[in-house]
């Protein structure tokens, strides 16, 4: 393999009630995007773990659901974290970047329209910077 990478999709605050209790109707729609990554990856040779945190929250009955993603880490030990982020996500992702001890870059909105396949990019991820290198 050459080399090991988590994705997560963090819960959306829908998922939770006021009280911050999960809501056990969570509708669960597979991560398609994280999944399509992690499938791309996989066929390239890469070791892929995509981590669907409002199953965490179903299968655990807890709220509590970064000590999961944290185990999970430990163990799997990945050269690269990636979490899945739009809006509904935010706080929740910020969230798990904080727990992670990681650095997280987001919003980014027009990577996909400035970056293409082959960019060479340096991340400077404590600055939240992404500087294209060679197109």
């Amino acid at each position: 393999m050459k080399s090991k990478a988590i994705f997560i999709l963090p819960p959306s605050k829908y998922d939770f009630n006021e009280f911050k209790i999960p809501s056990w109707d969570i509708v669960r729609i597979p991560p398609i995007g994280l999944m399509t990554i992690g499938s791309y990856l996989h066929a390239k040779g890469h070791n892929i773990e995509i981590i669907d945190c409002r199953e965490l929250i179903f299968k655990h009955k807890t709220n509590n659901y970064t000590q999961f993603i944290l185990n999970i880490v430990e163990e799997f030990k990945p050269e690269m974290i990636g979490i899945d982020i739009f809006t509904a996500l935010f706080d929740e992702a910020k969230n798990i970047s904080r727990e992670l001890k990681k650095p997280c870059i987001i919003g980014t909105q027009i990577g996909t329209k400035v970056l293409s396949d082959g960019d060479m990019v340096e991340v400077d991820a404590e600055k939240g910077i992404v500087r294209i290198l060679q197109k």
